[in-house]
């Protein structure tokens, strides 16, 4: 899996490679964070942090380590991360910070166009991911201060509400198959839910002893890998989902 953190050989933030059978992790980039691996394995693409002249979205060929901006801030106080694939992988999603809320934008690879989705009255926040038809993008969002998890097409239109917001909802990863999603409630943060992105139908649930946060599905769909927080260090915790 990838993940971001502090780089311990050099001190700076970098975008690693997680081994989830004990392996040792990858460097794949340093300042840097938000990794973000393309369906086909071949292009990362990640948030720069430093220097500040190429802060920005980055893509990076895995073969050949060949780097390109396809992003770069609006200026100091601005910030552009969280990038995300499209199934097809033609698109790449981020989210801009303005220096007063989060957008959502998308930049397109066959004609090098960048622009911003219209979310609506919903003000985005956490991990968010693209449904499989490659049609929207579910995300954690806040509308008349409730949090809650929301579809947000990428042509256009309205916002829809997947979950009622009772408890902070957000942090998605969805299933490859793109039936279920699994995310985070942060006034409830000892069990694992997953639910159909399309009906809102509630399924599993799984209850846990630790605190929990950032839930992300395997490749194979078949389980959720999630951070878990005891004794004041995190770890990763693995739970298989079988038929």
């Amino acid at each position: 899996m990838i993940t971001h953190g502090d780089d311990p050989a050099s001190g700076k933030a970098a975008v690693f490679s997680v081994s989830l059978y004990g392996e040792p992790p990858k460097v794949l980039t340093t300042d840097s964070a938000f990794g973000a691996v393309s369906p086909d394995g071949r292009k990362l693409a990640y948030a720069r942090w430093k220097p500040a002249d190429q802060e920005g979205i980055w893509i990076k060929e895995m073969a050949t380590g060949t780097e390109r901006r396809i992003a770069s801030t609006n200026g100091p106080g601005t910030a552009v991360y969280k990038p995300q694939w499209s199934p097809d992988a033609d698109r790449i999603s981020y989210i801009r910070w303005n220096g007063r809320g989060h957008e959502l934008w998308l930049y397109d690879f066959g004609n090098g166009s960048e622009r911003r989705i219209d979310t609506g009255p919903v003000l985005l926040a956490g991990h968010y991911e693209w449904t499989s038809d490659g049609k929207s993008v579910v995300c954690g969002g806040e509308m008349g201060s409730v949090w809650s998890l929301w579809r947000v097409p990428m042509e256009g239109g309205c916002p829809t509400r997947l979950t009622v917001g009772s408890e902070e909802e957000l942090h998605v990863s969805l299933a490859p198959d793109g039936r279920r999603l699994a995310f985070q409630k942060n006034h409830d943060i000892s069990r694992v839910i997953l639910i159909d992105p399309t009906s809102g139908e509630t399924g599993r649930t799984v209850q846990l002893t630790v605190g929990s946060r950032s839930a992300s599905f395997t490749a194979d769909g078949q389980a959720v890998v999630f951070q878990a927080l005891e004794t004041l260090h995190y770890f990763l915790i693995t739970i298989e989902f079988k038929g």
